[in-house]
């Protein structure tokens, strides 16, 4: 993907942060092992999580050292050019496509990074509702791809305080370096293929809402204990 000066800028500093934060920051991780269950069956990991968490989610991705590399699949217009360089800076796999294309070439592209999935049994993180919203409403894409790779979703979420919030329609959350940061890792969620499309998409949300919960609660509980 060509990158322009700019967006080179922009990425690495994204970059610079993400690095700085994942060095500083004190994460906590509760239900690490459901991630580890997943690789043991021999499945790919599909990491799920809502969009304006995704630097938290690269930042997650930097403690946990894992190998292959997460694939992130992003914007193939100017939207992802600062995010490809950013990933392939933090050691994490872009893979541009613009899932609202319809076309051969996007299918080309989405069959050849589920072909890799289920080869390499690797790690994908995703983002539903991104990369333009409704936020909190789950795009086609991601039942598709659960279903043809045979792999169950992993919700994962976080919640940290000391963080600038970018006030977008995905709230995205930047966290500060040293800054406390609470992740759970929820339990697999498999989307049987006899299953209405609408009934899945609200397993989706029910459980990644849940983790977020789940994240929330366990940083305010651990902050009435520290005191």
């Amino acid at each position: 993907m060509k990158v322009s000066l700019s967006n080179r800028i922009n990425g690495r500093v994204l970059a610079i942060v993400c690095k700085l934060v994942s060095a500083t920051a004190r994460f906590n991780i509760i239900g690490l092992e459901n991630m580890e269950a997943i690789r043991d069956s021999g499945k790919p990991v599909l990491w799920t999580s809502w969009h304006g968490q995704s630097m938290l989610m690269a930042c997650f991705a930097q403690i946990l050292k894992l190998n292959p590399n997460p694939m992130v699949m992003i914007p193939d217009d100017w939207r992802g050019e600062s995010l490809y360089h950013f990933l392939n800076l933090v050691n994490l796999d872009p893979h541009p496509m613009n899932l609202e294309d319809k076309g051969f070439d996007t299918a080309r592209k989405f069959a050849a990074l589920v072909r890799t999935l289920k080869k390499e049994k690797g790690y994908n993180c995703l983002f539903p509702d991104g990369p333009a919203g409704r936020s909190y409403e789950p795009k086609p894409g991601i039942i598709y791809l659960a279903q043809k790779t045979g792999a169950p979703l992993l919700p994962v979420s976080a919640y940290v305080r000391q963080a600038y919030e970018i006030k977008r329609w995905d709230a995205y959350v930047i966290p500060y370096p040293f800054s406390h940061i609470e992740v759970v890792v929820g339990k697999p969620l498999y989307l049987p293929q006899d299953v209405d499309r609408d009934s899945l998409k609200e397993r989706v949300i029910n459980a990644i809402h849940q983790v977020t919960m789940e994240a929330k609660a366990n940083y305010y509980a651990a902050q009435g204990a520290a005191h």
